[in-house]
């Protein structure tokens, strides 16, 4: 029977989705080659789960990122990451001991193998893509200090923008403020205004009281959140260009880079963190994409009208101020498309696997 993708299993169902037969697969021949392995391993491991134990689903768990990730980069057209992952996971079946083919010492070590790219990967959707909002750094609020006019907001952020090292040298404050300037002081998702610069920006009361608009706190949202920071980078760095994202692997790092931000309502944050929906592009409609959940059924319920759809863009009067200081508002980035596309494979694969319940 033809794979059905993404099928997702039951919220209630912390070992994932099962890897499907080869019969019912669509990879090319190496990853076809790899399937094998992938299946007597997810097969070996459920055998061994008599009283199962967090190790044993993790590494069950493992496996099927492996698997999971496989074909969702091949449905979805991600040559550079299928190939990259693809050859990763050949390699788990050349093993350096001298034993017949099928011994199973040398099956033993493939095992071991191709778990560890699992793990490998497992920790990168977690460390880099699912994350716990830090209350303390959220919403800004009346007690904040420093209240700098409008006109010195946007000369701080053109400041920035014209730094090459903006992002390494923004503090989150400052990328909270930028994402703001650019988005147009809105969620990017509802359209509805930050609360806090409507009560401290007076172009943004009388924009919202000319429209009156809904005003609601805003969050600043990361696609990527793993940072340089830490001893987890090196890894971070080595998959990010196995999955073909050499050009912005770098700059990653750093993820206060305008490409990686966003402003979202807190309850869109929180799903946005948990893995529970993403951005899947419109065909022909740049930065235009399809705001795609977990679970349709609880999807923004407190919302009268759920968004469907989402562009990203400049907001004209950022443009505008940038044309004035001779800056082309082109040099603002939005949201990365390859890096939502990446983000947006990672929470589908999450959720098949079962890496959404790892702790």
């Amino acid at each position: 029977m033809p794979l059905q993708y993404p099928d997702f299993p039951d919220l209630n169902d912390s070992n994932g989705r099962p890897l499907p037969s080869l019969d019912d697969i669509q990879l090319d021949p190496d990853g076809r080659r790899v399937w094998p392995l992938l299946l007597s391993a997810e097969q070996a491991i459920l055998r061994s789960q008599r009283r199962p134990t967090a190790e044993s689903r993790n590494t069950l768990v493992a496996i099927r990122v492996v698997g999971w990730m496989l074909i969702d980069f091949r449905t979805y057209g991600m040559s550079a990451a299928y190939v990259g992952l693809r050859d990763a996971a050949v390699k788990c079946l050349n093993v350096d001991v001298q034993l017949e083919p099928g011994h199973p010492s040398e099956v033993a070590k493939q095992y071991q193998k191709v778990i560890e790219l699992g793990l490998l990967i497992r920790n990168f959707l977690t460390r880099g893509f699912r994350s716990v909002t830090d209350p303390t750094l959220e919403s800004t609020s009346d007690s904040d200090v420093s209240r700098p006019s409008f006109e010195q907001r946007q000369a701080d952020f053109l400041t920035r923008l014209k730094d090459e090292k903006g992002s390494q040298g923004r503090t989150y404050a400052e990328a909270k403020a930028d994402a703001l300037f650019r988005d147009g002081y809105r969620c990017v998702v509802t359209g509805r205004y930050d609360q806090y610069s409507y009560q401290t920006i007076r172009e943004v009361k009388a924009e919202v009281n000319s429209k009156s608009a809904y005003i609601v706190d805003t969050q600043l949202a990361h696609i990527f959140t793993g940072t340089a920071q830490n001893e987890y980078a090196s890894e971070a760095l080595s998959l990010l260009k196995m999955f073909g994202m050499d050009s912005l692997a770098e700059k990653l790092l750093w993820s206060q880079a305008m490409f990686n931000i966003m402003t979202l309502h807190p309850s869109i944050h929180w799903d946005w963190d948990d893995l529970m929906f993403w951005f899947e592009p419109v065909p022909g409609q740049e930065h235009t994409y399809k705001l795609i959940p977990r679970d349709p059924n609880s999807w923004l319920r407190s919302e009268p009208q759920r968004p469907q759809q989402v562009t990203f863009r400049v907001d004209p009067r950022a443009a505008q101020y940038c044309e004035d200081n001779q800056i082309d508002p082109k040099e603002i980035e939005l949201p990365h498309p390859s890096l939502l596309a990446l983000r947006a494979a990672c929470t589908r694969v999450a959720n098949m696997s079962g890496v959404v319940f790892v702790q």
